[in-house]
């Protein structure tokens, strides 16, 4: 009786150790390490059923404004869908259609904190998704001019669309007047006052 006891218990333990072996264990494919990209970077990929996003990493600081355009090729059909993430890998912004066409286009979102952030480049539907194809994926970001009290600045729209972006330094309690002339000189200007904790009041001039 020990013996068919002892037999059965070794069986068991056989059977276990197998379970538990390497090559018991169900496939798991692997998942491509993120693309790492700068700010003025232009990247190419292919969604396919088998990988139906590219993941890219890139850091930012607090305050920076950020494009990220996701442009399907001519060839294909993907339907392109973007999602930012930040390091924890919580989900900040998304887009599938913004851009021309399908085009998908985060547009001149300003990132809350330093670090890293990661983009998804996919397509509509996710996994659930039947479009597949060639994409270009951009990142820009906006840089910032320094003007004081009494100083003038010029810019232009730049081909991605980004603002320009201009930095002063003001106190709770000032009055300031900003305005802007464009090229065929219509010109418009509004009053801030600045309030603690507060975006500042405007009046439209």
């Amino acid at each position: 009786m020990m013996r068919k006891r002892s037999t059965f218990l070794a069986i068991v333990l056989l059977f276990a150790a197998m379970s538990l072996s390497p090559l018991a264990a169900p496939a798991v494919m692997a998942q491509e390490a993120a693309v790492t990209i700068e700010y003025g970077d232009t990247v190419s990929g292919t969604i396919t059923n088998d990988t139906p996003s590219v993941s890219y990493r890139f850091e930012g600081e607090m305050n920076d404004v950020v494009s990220i355009a996701l442009q399907a090729e001519i060839c294909g059909n993907l339907n392109p869908r973007l999602v930012l993430l930040n390091a924890a890998g919580v989900r900040l912004a998304e887009d599938d259609d913004g851009g021309p066409g399908v085009d998908a286009l985060i547009y001149a979102f300003t990132l809350p904190q330093s670090g890293v952030y990661t983009i998804m480049a996919g397509r509509s539907g996710d996994v659930d998704g039947t479009t597949l194809g060639d994409f270009t994926l951009s990142l820009d970001s906006a840089d910032y001019t320094e003007i004081a009290f009494g100083e003038s600045a010029r810019g232009a729209i730049s081909p991605n669309g980004l603002p320009d972006l201009f930095h002063v330094d003001l106190t709770v309690g000032d009055l300031v007047r900003i305005g802007a002339t464009s090229g065929d000189c219509r010109h418009r200007s509004r009053d801030y006052r600045t309030r603690p904790g507060r975006h500042p009041d405007c009046h439209r001039q």
